[in-house]
């Protein structure tokens, strides 16, 4: 074990940066109130890449007790800093793309940390109220619709601890918001992100050797890692965390290589997690989301499931409704919720019948930009930073 960085504050322990496993967490949580945080030995490879002053997880850390960004008397507790944690790990993985899945663990009473030492600012709060009204229209439309695909894959990972699903529809019509909805399904995974591989570049999807490789980053593993190295890495963290995998932009594989994807990775790996961690003894879920962003996959010669209750499935895919333009109903109810907004002004008023004529008669994508226009927001340059 490597320990890089060791701050104890009163009765709680933060270990930032160090090589722990689940099991030696544990080991270490006897006693009082406390508070671990502690870097995964999967993730070593990870934070000696960087080039900064601290690693990933050091800076996340400090950032959340920094008494000057918070407000003045209030205090930092070890639940707020995990937290906080987390959110920055999520900011660094949505800009540079590498994971970073720490081990956190809390017993016991909050434990307090840190008091602010920050003033109110009225500019300060304008941008809170910004930001919030950001969080809160993306919330109204991640919720818009999708009424035939969501309540199937609820029902689907209540009854199956491991599931696959093609989510596919015509070009634009919102499968990476639905696919960022259908991640957020169960209230508390045990994870930080999804792992997500575009495989429509023609250097990552034209061959099954380019995929394996693009997922060793995720599980510490050299570039030339074998692929049961990589099962086997999947089956361990599957023990104390959900694991989902996200291939997007599948309709640009080809039918041959993608299925032979399927039988290369997907059928190998569900028989390995059934020998390995069956799902009688485990809470987790693995999870694989195939994206198809013009609805050409279904129509090809991939083997799809069609109920979840086939012998077949999870080993093959489970082919969802197709995803279509919103109707004016769907719209009424997105422009109502919208408007419930607090402190949230439309420049002009909007009907569906507006929307409708300037969305082209309801596809989503171009429904999710008019709404942030009217609102005074962007779609690509704002609301759309938070879809995975």
């Amino acid at each position: 074990m490597r320990l890089f960085n060791f701050i104890i504050i009163k009765s709680a322990l933060i270990s930032a940066e160090c090589g722990f496993k689940d099991t030696e967490l544990r080991r270490q949580s006897s006693g009082c109130d406390r508070s671990f945080i502690a870097a995964s030995r999967d993730y070593e490879v990870a934070y000696q890449q960087l080039n900064g002053k601290h690693g990933v997880l050091t800076d996340a850390i400090l950032a959340g007790l920094n008494p000057d960004i918070v407000p003045e008397f209030e205090w930092v507790t070890s639940e707020k800093l995990t937290v906080s944690v987390r959110e920055k790990l999520q900011e660094y993985y949505d800009l540079a793309k590498i994971p970073q899945t720490p081990l956190i663990s809390n017993h016991g009473e909050a434990i307090k940390l840190v008091q602010g030492k920050a003033k109110p600012i009225s500019h300060s709060q304008n941008e809170n109220t910004v930001n919030i009204q950001f969080q809160l229209l993306f919330h109204e439309i991640l919720n818009a619709d999708f009424k035939h695909q969501v309540p199937v894959v609820k029902e689907v990972i209540q009854k199956h601890q491991t599931a696959a699903f093609l989510i596919h529809g015509e070009q634009y019509c919102g499968q990476q918001l639905l696919v960022t909805r259908l991640s957020h399904l169960k209230p508390k995974w045990k994870n930080i992100s999804p792992i997500k591989v575009d495989v429509g570049q023609r250097a990552v999807g034209g061959r099954l050797p380019y995929l394996w490789q693009q997922l060793t980053s995720w599980f510490g593993l050299p570039k030339d890692a074998q692929s049961h190295q990589i099962i086997e890495r999947v089956c361990d963290r599957l023990l104390t965390q959900d694991v989902i995998f996200i291939f997007d932009r599948v309709n640009d594989m080809q039918p041959r290589v993608l299925s032979g994807w399927l039988k290369e990775f997907w059928q190998p790996l569900v028989a390995r997690v059934e020998e390995h961690c069956p799902s009688s003894q485990r809470d987790t879920h693995l999870l694989m989301f195939l994206v198809d962003n013009n609805g050409s996959v279904c129509k090809s010669d991939i083997l799809l499931a069609q109920k979840f209750d086939e012998p077949s499935y999870p080993l093959t895919p489970l082919h969802l409704p197709p995803i279509s333009p919103f109707t004016v109903d769907v719209l009424d109810e997105l422009i109502d919720r919208v408007t419930t907004i607090p402190k949230l002004q439309m420049r002009t008023e909007l009907t569906s019948q507006i929307l409708l004529e300037k969305s082209e008669n309801g596809v989503p994508e171009f429904v999710y930009e008019e709404i942030c226009d009217f609102c005074g927001h962007s779609w690509e340059g704002g609301l759309a930073k938070w879809l995975i």
